[in-house]
């Protein structure tokens, strides 16, 4: 018997406006954090729960998955101060 294959996956910087293209909660994380704004998981499911940040755009079973573009969107329009990048020169 054979493993179902996985849909390919495109990388965020190779894939920036692809057709198709979700992120998983980590990938949103990891995005959220390159932009100096480090959060946690359960954080960011509060923000959704309030309507705070975008909902998922589907389900992939249990694990919800949400558009580039919708995270994007939310980063550019989110009121709190961005966090410098640490481990700078002192």
């Amino acid at each position: 018997m054979s493993t179902p294959q996985r849909r390919p996956r495109t990388s965020r910087a190779a894939g920036a406006g692809a057709q198709g293209e979700e992120w998983t909660t980590a990938e949103v994380l990891a995005y959220l954090a390159e932009q100096g704004r480090p959060i946690t998981a359960n954080t960011w499911y509060s923000y959704v729960s309030r309507e705070q940040a975008p909902a998922p755009v589907r389900y992939i079973g249990r694990t919800p998955v949400w558009s580039p573009e919708d995270v994007r969107r939310y980063d550019r329009e989110a009121t709190r101060p961005r966090r410098a990048p640490r481990g700078g020169a002192s």
